[in-house]
């Protein structure tokens, strides 16, 4: 069977298996974070680079993806973290996002929303 530009159809089945956890990007898991309301909104872009900079941190691949280390990416990712932990710790425990899990007003993340 083929289309009308004589390509080959391919019949398939559905399957409900489970994915492992090491097969879904970060990026993917930070946007279901975000999605389900433990990861403020702001702060998911940066979660995100940090994750690629620690990725980086071997020297062929820094020069591979030409990444600059900057000690202010050092310093934000630390910043980070409490509010990302807080995050995670307020919505298991209200089912919300409390406040300390956002960014301040005058944060970095801003720009990247």
């Amino acid at each position: 069977m083929t289309t009308k530009e004589g390509e080959n159809i391919v019949l398939c089945a559905e399957r409900n298996e489970k994915t492992l956890v090491m097969s879904i990007k970060f990026d993917d898991k930070v946007d279901a974070a975000v999605r389900i309301g433990f990861v403020d909104p702001q702060i998911a872009y940066e979660i995100k680079e940090f994750y690629k900079l620690r990725n980086a941190i071997h020297l062929e691949s820094a020069v591979k993806n030409t990444i600059k280390y900057k000690i202010d990416n050092s310093k934000l990712a630390y910043r980070r973290m409490c509010p990302f932990t807080n995050g995670i710790r307020g919505f298991l425990a209200n089912g919300h996002l409390p406040a300390n899990a956002r960014p301040r007003e005058n944060s970095a993340s801003a720009s990247h929303t």
